[in-house]
């Protein structure tokens, strides 16, 4: 989770909000990282989640490129699954699904 949280703090303006949403369902729950940053590149999408894989618009940020495949990795690994959607100028929103 932190590593969501710090990405959502890197690629959102200075004292902008990041909200955090959980959810519970009978099956388990879900957590909801919330930014209002720079946004995905749609095309982008689909390879988010591979090792060391870096947004195109953002190449002044610093970064491996790794933080987000451990992330899914370490969900899949407790049953998990990760999810983005995400409008370029408008911000991401990361949805960690964990079983119960």
């Amino acid at each position: 989770m932190l590593d969501l949280i710090e990405n959502a703090d890197k690629y959102s303006p200075d004292d902008t909000p990041i909200q955090l949403v959980l959810r519970a369902n009978p099956d388990g729950g879900a957590i909801d990282v919330i930014d209002q940053g720079i946004g995905i590149p749609e095309p982008e999408l689909e390879k988010v989640f591979e090792r060391f894989q870096r947004g195109s618009n953002a190449p002044e940020k610093t970064g491996s490129g790794l933080g987000l495949s451990v992330v899914k990795l370490l969900v899949e690994g407790m049953g998990g699954s990760i999810e983005v959607h995400s409008r370029l100028g408008q911000g991401s929103c990361f949805t960690v699904i964990l079983p119960s």
